[in-house]
């Protein structure tokens, strides 16, 4: 039997649900499933759980009653859940409220990656509370489990004109040269999960959306 059917068959027997655990974690990567979505700008929060699974060594596994695809790690000595839902963005939230209540996880130990066009390519915003500002991944996460979660927000923004509108934007795929920077700061903002895990948002908020700055003021000078 595999790891989560051994987990799923006993929390069966206690009623579906399993005992909570205070340092488990979830971190959702928000995204679209199907070919056509990926290396998409929406889909960077799968791009950035895919990166933090392969550094963990875990493995996907879709999982029916979560309508998810799942991976177990550990980060930091605690234990992880990473999810990518298959509901389609505009339905996230119904995914990942299915996952924290199955297993106790506090709302506030739940790390969503989401894309945020008001950031540049290659920074990163860590944030807590607020509104959904026009995310709709989003504002599904806030009607099923509330807005105390942490945001982790992957900048996706441009200089170039949105000649589609937002929405075409957002959708489209990468530039070449946006995708190679992406690429090249992965592995940092995979590193930037584990620190939130370990640390807590509010040390994560500090060093990493000040790194992000200090990134972004070494650029343009």
């Amino acid at each position: 039997m595999s790891l989560f059917g051994k987990i799923f068959s006993k929390s069966s027997a206690k009623g579906g649900k399993v005992a909570p655990s205070p340092d488990m974690h979830i971190v959702a990567g928000l995204g679209n499933p199907g070919r056509e979505y990926e290396c998409t700008r929406h889909n960077i929060g799968w791009m950035l759980v895919d990166e933090v699974a392969r550094a963990a060594s875990g493995s996907w596994k879709k999982e029916p009653r979560f309508n998810a695809e799942l991976c177990r790690v550990k980060l930091a000595r605690k234990d992880v859940f990473l999810i990518k839902p298959l509901t389609y963005m505009n339905d996230s939230g119904s995914s990942i409220g299915k996952l924290m209540r199955y297993y106790g996880v506090k709302p506030e130990h739940v790390i969503i990656a989401h894309d945020e066009y008001q950031i540049p390519v290659g920074e990163i915003k860590v944030s807590i509370g607020g509104g959904d500002g026009g995310h709709n991944g989003i504002a599904s996460v806030i009607s099923h489990i509330g807005n105390t979660f942490v945001r982790y927000r992957l900048g996706i923004g441009s200089k170039r004109q949105l000649e589609n509108g937002l929405k075409g934007f957002v959708l489209g795929k990468f530039e070449q040269d946006e995708m190679e920077q992406f690429r090249g700061q992965i592995a940092d903002f995979a590193s930037g999960i584990s620190l939130v895990v370990d640390r807590g948002p509010v040390i994560g908020m500090n060093q990493l959306n000040k790194r992000s700055r200090n990134n972004d003021r070494n650029a343009t000078a």
